[in-house]
């Protein structure tokens, strides 16, 4: 795992100031987490099955059947070229090279370029760039879109990956899109507002030929991921009280040096994951569809 970046800025009094980079300590740590309760470093949602048990013994499983409903999706022939598209620590790719097909893989983070390098050695190619900036060396029968449809300029995304397709190629896209219930201040979940992609599509010409809505089965992650913040936030408040107790110039100490890592609008943001109670599973189903797309060029 490679460091993560830092700036350099000056305080009020003009002495050089080095702030570290939130976002990828966040991932490093959101990777190392996965790995350990998992073996594996997913990035996505589960897709649970109606009785299974919400739990993270049972995280690996859903993630996994996650991957099995997306490959289902796959033209059924061997030796595909594929484009990954945001392929996060190259666990898709992973499995799609098991199936025998060729794979290329764009990775615009530093930290998940890394964990690229490590997971698919030089059994794939690995591209440490935007979508938007990516030079294609040859075509593809699919374009692959897992959860990182979302981060790719709306305007480019579908009309670039039509590009790069071969006559009868595939975009297949699973993620998150908001609906018509999405409002302000910003609910769980997230995505392009649906009524936007599809008229996307339609500037394109493009016509989804298969479409799976599994809103309800990713729904349970969310209600998951807020059991663990809550452990995380009972388990530094303890933490916390233990130290300020025991240790009262090093809590104090700690308290101001995160203050400046932070900030106060990152320190919300954190506060209201661990504490919030409005990220549930229903919020979720209320405000976003997931979708899994197949959009197959004529």
């Amino acid at each position: 795992m490679i460091p993560p970046r830092s700036t350099q800025d000056t305080d009020a009094n003009g002495d050089l100031r080095t702030s570290v980079d939130t976002r990828a300590v966040g991932l490093e740590i959101g990777l190392d987490f996965i790995r350990l309760a998992t073996g594996r470093e997913h990035l996505h949602y589960g897709l649970w099955q109606p009785d299974q048990q919400i739990a993270l013994a049972n995280l690996f499983a859903a993630q996994e059947a996650y991957t099995d409903k997306l490959l289902e999706m796959l033209p059924d022939q061997s030796d595909l070229a594929i484009l990954d598209i945001g392929g996060g620590a190259g666990e898709t790719a992973r499995r799609l090279l098991k199936l025998g097909h060729s794979v290329d893989v764009i990775v615009p983070s530093d930290t998940l370029m890394e964990r690229c390098r490590v997971n698919l050695s030089d059994r794939a190619r690995l591209y440490h760039s935007t979508f938007e900036d990516f030079r294609a060396e040859r075509t593809y029968d699919v374009c692959l879109f897992s959860e990182s449809f979302q981060y790719v300029r709306l305007e480019v995304g579908l009309r670039k990956a039509k590009s790069l397709l071969k006559p009868g190629g595939i975009i297949l896209i699973a993620d998150c899109f908001r609906n018509d219930a999405y409002t302000t201040p910003r609910p769980v979940g997230g995505g392009i507002p649906l009524e936007r992609f599809y008229d996307e599509m339609e500037r394109n010409a493009l016509t989804a030929t298969t479409t799976h809505d599994i809103t309800a089965s990713v729904a349970p992650s969310v209600d998951l991921e807020r059991q663990v913040y809550h452990f995380l936030h009972n388990t530094l408040l303890r933490t916390s009280s233990s130290l300020k107790s025991t240790h009262p110039k090093s809590h104090k100490l700690i308290h101001i040096l995160l203050n400046r890592i932070l900030g106060s609008r990152r320190k919300k943001k954190l506060n209201d994951r661990l504490l919030g109670h409005n990220r549930t599973s229903t919020d979720f189903i209320k405000h976003n569809t997931y979708l899994f797309l197949a959009i197959t060029l004529s």
